[in-house]
C-alpha cells in the first residue's frame, strides 16, 4: 500500500506540474474593465477578421463606442481604411446606436453600437487586407457619461480566414469588477 501511495503521489505532483502554467494568480491580474478605455495588447499576429464577443455586461445589451485595432502605430479598424463591420445585431430604433458607429473614429455614447441581445452578442471587423495587428483598444463611453452596458466577460478573437478563430485576449486574467469602477 506504501508503495502504491508513493506512486500516487507523484503521478499527483507530476499532474500538478502539468497544470502550473494553467493557474492563475489574482495578484497577476490585470485590472478590471473600465467603462472610458481598455486595451488588449498581445504578440503580432496576422488578421484579415477581429472579432469581440460579450459573454456578460453590467447590465441590459453590450454597447461599445469604438473598436480600434492597431497595426503598429495605424488604426486599422476605421471605415475609413476600408474594414466593414457586421455584427450579430443591433439593437433597433436608436440613430446614435449604429453599427457603423463601431469604426468610425469617433467616441461617446451617441457614436457607439449596441447588441440586440444581452449575452453572446458579436461585432467583427473585416480590413481590406490582412494586417498584422498587436493592440486593440475599446471602451464603452470614453467621454465617461455613460457607466450601463459594459462588457464584463468577453472574448477578442481574430483569424486571416474567417472561421478560423484565434484568441487575441478576453477578461479571463481581467480582475473582477468592483469598488470605484462600478456604474454608479
Amino acid at each position: 500500500q506504501l508503495r502504491e501511495v508513493a506512486a500516487l503521489d507523484a503521478r499527483i505532483a507530476a499532474l500538478e506540474r502539468q497544470l502550473t502554467p494553467f493557474v492563475v494568480d489574482p495578484a497577476t491580474l490585470r485590472p478590471p474593465v473600465d467603462f472610458a478605455r481598455n486595451e488588449e495588447r498581445f504578440a503580432p499576429v496576422a488578421a484579415r477578421f477581429v472579432r469581440f464577443t460579450v459573454l456578460a455586461t453590467t447590465g441590459a445589451e453590450p454597447c461599445l463606442d469604438e473598436l480600434e485595432v492597431w497595426a503598429g502605430d495605424r488604426n486599422v479598424a476605421l471605415a475609413g481604411n476600408g474594414t466593414r463591420a457586421s455584427a450579430s445585431g443591433t439593437l433597433p430604433g436608436y440613430a446614435i446606436h449604429q453599427l457603423a458607429h463601431v469604426h468610425d473614429g469617433h467616441v461617446g455614447n451617441e457614436h457607439s453600437w449596441i447588441a440586440d441581445e444581452a449575452v453572446g452578442g458579436w461585432v467583427q471587423l473585416e480590413f481590406a487586407t490582412a494586417e498584422r495587428i498587436d493592440r486593440i483598444v475599446w471602451g464603452r463611453d470614453r467621454l465617461g457619461r455613460f457607466h450601463d452596458r459594459l462588457p464584463t466577460s468577453y472574448r477578442i478573437e481574430a483569424a486571416v480566414t474567417e472561421g478560423a478563430w484565434q484568441r487575441l485576449a478576453s477578461s479571463d486574467d481581467r480582475q473582477p469588477l468592483r469598488g470605484a469602477n462600478q456604474p454608479p
